[in-house]
């Protein structure tokens, strides 16, 4: 491994965001399925059953993300230095939720960063 970086959720929001967009109009139909089978009157072990099968089934299996971009939201890992305390250190700086202000690279419509 060359490189590594430890980013919080909210560093990542960019692109979290990004992936619950592309998965918006799945989400939308499977509460519309739910709402039919619930009308019609299906057991609600059987409702519970397939709402986990649709989920299932709408995932982005191993969605890309652009390294430069996460680079310029995250904080590198050096990989010479003790990894445990350095991890602790940055959970410690930047607990869950916290968020690094970083310049924006352009974007390209698909959301790929156009940063040199």
């Amino acid at each position: 491994m060359q490189e590594c970086l430890f980013a919080t959720p909210t560093m990542m929001e960019w692109w979290i965001s990004r992936i619950s967009e592309k998965l918006a109009p799945d989400v939308s139909l499977l509460q519309k399925v739910l709402d039919i089978v619930r009308a019609a009157g299906m057991p609600a072990n059987l409702i519970k059953r397939a709402e986990y099968l649709l989920r299932r089934g709408m995932t982005l299996n191993n969605p890309k993300i652009n390294f430069n971009r996460a680079k310029a939201h995250g904080k590198p890992i050096d990989m010479s230095r003790d990894l445990p305390s350095q991890l602790r250190e940055l959970v410690k700086t930047y607990p869950l939720g916290a968020g690094v202000q970083a310049e924006e690279a352009p974007v390209d419509k698909d959301g790929s960063s156009r940063a040199p």
